[in-house]
């Protein structure tokens, strides 16, 4: 997703799990703002990577259909999700991955 298309009430989760509102047109511009996150867009990349902090490029972008959505739902999964960041790792990295989380060798089956 591009940072053009994000709207007024998207609802944003950072990769370190921090939740945000966007907020365009406010006295002091475009924002990302949440209980324990807050970011003016312009610190964001077209790609919704933070250019300072990493922990808080946005990963997912939920879209409320209304204000009274947003407020009865509450929890941030129940929107519904219209984007999510994925990570496309080669064949090698993965194995690697698995192999230090299950902390053996690992052969993958055809």
């Amino acid at each position: 997703m591009e940072k053009t298309r994000l709207k007024t009430g998207d609802v944003v989760e950072t990769t370190s799990g921090k939740i945000g509102m966007i907020l365009r047109g406010t006295h002091i511009g475009d924002i990302v703002s949440g209980e324990e996150l807050w970011f003016p867009l312009t610190a964001y990349q077209d790609d919704l990577k933070n250019k300072f902090d990493h922990n808080a490029d946005i990963s997912r972008v939920y879209r409320p259909q209304s204000a009274m959505e947003f407020l009865h739902y509450g929890i941030i999964t129940e929107h519904p999700l219209i984007w999510k960041r994925t990570k496309i790792i080669t064949q090698a990295d993965a194995e690697v991955a698995l192999k230090e989380y299950y902390n053996c060798d690992i052969e993958i089956e055809d």
